[in-house]
C-alpha cells in the first residue's frame, strides 16, 4: 500500500489558509468589527487634531456665548441679548466645560465623543436595516474615515452632535416601523420624537424630521391599508416625545419658553 505524503509547499499553503480562515471567523463577530471601526475612528480623529485647527467660523460665537454663560449664568439664554443659537449645544458645552475647566477643551471633547458615537450608531443602524455584519461594518468604517465627518469631530461646531441625534432618530424610526408589538412601537416612536426634538434644539433644520416622519407614517399606513386612527396615534407619539424632551430641557437647565419662542420666531421670519 502506497501512502502519498503532501509536499512541504502544499502544507505551508494549507497552514496559511487555516490561519486566514480563523482570522475571518474572528472578524465575523460584530463586536470585533465595531471595535475595529471605533479604533480607526479614534486614530483618524487624533491625527486630525494634531494637524488641523479646532476652530471654524462659528466656533468663536459658541465659545464666547458659553464663556459668558459660565461667568454670568443668567446671560446664557437671555432673549434680550439677541442670540439666535438653539440651546441644546450651548447647554452641552456649558456643562462639559465645567468638568474640563476650559470651554475650548470641553467643546473639543464633546464633538470628539459625538463623532465616535456616530460610528456606533451607524453600525447598529446598518445591522437594523441590512441584518448583515459585513455591510454594517463597511458603513461604519466609511463613517470612521470620512474626511468631512472627521473634520466635524475635531472642530467646535454643532454639526457632529446634530448628525448624531438626526441619524439616531432616523434609525429609531425605521426600528419602530419594523417593530411588531404595540408597546414596542409606542416606546420607539416616543424616543424617535425625543431625538428629533434634540436635533431641532441643536440646529433648526431638525424641525424637518417631524414633517418627514409624520408624512412617512401616513404614506406607509396608506400603502399597508392601516386604519387612519392608528397613523394619527403614532404621529401624536412623535409629538409627545418631542414635547417631553423640551419640557425636561427647560426644567433641568436655564433655558426658558421665552428664549425658545424668540429664536424660533426669528427663524420663521427669516425664511
Amino acid at each position: 500500500m502506497i501512502i502519498r505524503q503532501r509536499s512541504p509547499i502544499i502544507l505551508r499553503v494549507s497552514d496559511q489558509l487555516n490561519i486566514m480562515s480563523r482570522s475571518l471567523r474572528i472578524f465575523s463577530n460584530k463586536y470585533m468589527i465595531l471595535g475595529f471601526c471605533l479604533l480607526i475612528g479614534v486614530i483618524f480623529r487624533l491625527y486630525a487634531i494634531s494637524n488641523q485647527g479646532m476652530f471654524s467660523r462659528d466656533s468663536y460665537t459658541y465659545i464666547s456665548e458659553t464663556q459668558d454663560g459660565l461667568m454670568h449664568p443668567d446671560h446664557l439664554f437671555d432673549p434680550q441679548k439677541g442670540s439666535t443659537t438653539p440651546p441644546l449645544f450651548l447647554i452641552l458645552m456649558h456643562n462639559i466645560s465645567r468638568f474640563f475647566g476650559s470651554v475650548e477643551r470641553g467643546g473639543l471633547v464633546l464633538n470628539f465623543l459625538a463623532g465616535i458615537a456616530l460610528i456606533g450608531v451607524c453600525f447598529f443602524g446598518g445591522m437594523l436595516v441590512t441584518e448583515n455584519v459585513f455591510y454594517s461594518g463597511c458603513f461604519s468604517f466609511l463613517v470612521a474615515v470620512n474626511p468631512v465627518l472627521v473634520k466635524l469631530s475635531v472642530q467646535i461646531q454643532r454639526d457632529s452632535c446634530y448628525l448624531l441625534c438626526a441619524v439616531g432618530a432616523f434609525f429609531l424610526f425605521i426600528s419602530s416601523i419594523k417593530q411588531t408589538t404595540l408597546w414596542g412601537k409606542i416606546v420607539l416612536f416616543f424616543l424617535c420624537g425625543a431625538l428629533s426634538a434634540a436635533s431641532m434644539l441643536i440646529r433648526f433644520e431638525g424641525c424637518e424630521f417631524f414633517l418627514l416622519f409624520t408624512g412617512s407614517i401616513f404614506l406607509i399606513g396608506i400603502y399597508q391599508k392601516k386604519p387612519w386612527y392608528r397613523m394619527l396615534y403614532y404621529s401624536l407619539l412623535l409629538g409627545i416625545g418631542g414635547l417631553c424632551f423640551i419640557v425636561l430641557l427647560i426644567l433641568f437647565s436655564d433655558c426658558s419658553w421665552e428664549y425658545l419662542r424668540t429664536i424660533f420666531m426669528w427663524k420663521y421670519h427669516s425664511i
